[in-house]
């Protein structure tokens, strides 16, 4: 009895993950046949050297494992984990691996833009826009959605991803050197 109620819940979860999948999907697909096409430079999205809006916080939850990724700290998965809410680090985490992994060896594929209201939020792509930072990608492509979408506050954002004032404090860090990353990147060109 116990072994059929788990298979329920656990049937009823995958089916609620693809129909959010599949409505997320097509929600994207109706931006991206009513939104203006654009390339933006990627200095654009980091604009500031503080940390205001909502893709400066997840892109930095993103870029802390890659930094792991490559061996340039010990946390960034873990932060990564606890905020997304994954409960199998590395098995969860294996999708953002193979993008990592796809970008490393083909470069970034431009015809996935990402999607940005328009206030200049990137609500969808920040892992391709972590990725781009690490890999010095200057210049994206994205969707800009003719609306302004609400912009949660930085103590919506803590609660929200479970972070602890350490926790915020190690993103506001990595966003520095996401910075400094891409003013380099900038300068090289």
């Amino acid at each position: 009895m116990l072994y059929t109620v788990r298979l329920e819940k656990e049937i009823e979860m995958h089916l609620k993950n693809k129909i959010k999948t599949a409505v997320g999907n097509l929600i994207l697909q109706i931006y991206k046949h009513t939104s203006k096409h654009t390339v933006i430079e990627l200095s654009a999205f980091y604009d500031t050297p503080v940390m205001t809006k909502y893709h400066h916080i997840v892109t930095a939850l993103r870029y802390v494992a890659v930094e792991e990724h490559f061996g340039e700290n010990n946390f960034g998965k873990a932060l990564y984990a606890k905020a997304n809410h994954l409960q199998n680090t590395q098995q969860d985490f294996a999708r953002f691996e193979a993008l990592i992994g796809s970008i490393e060896t083909k470069g970034y594929d431009k015809r996935y833009g990402l999607y940005v209201d328009l206030d200049g939020n990137c609500f969808n792509g920040t892992h391709r826009l972590a990725l781009c930072v690490w890999f010095g990608v200057t210049d994206i492509p994205v969707y800009i959605v003719k609306r302004h979408l609400n912009q949660p506050s930085v103590q919506e954002m803590k609660a929200y991803y479970g972070l602890s004032d350490q926790d915020y404090e190690q993103l506001e860090q990595a966003y520095r050197r996401m910075r400094e990353r891409i003013q380099k990147n900038n300068s090289q060109r």
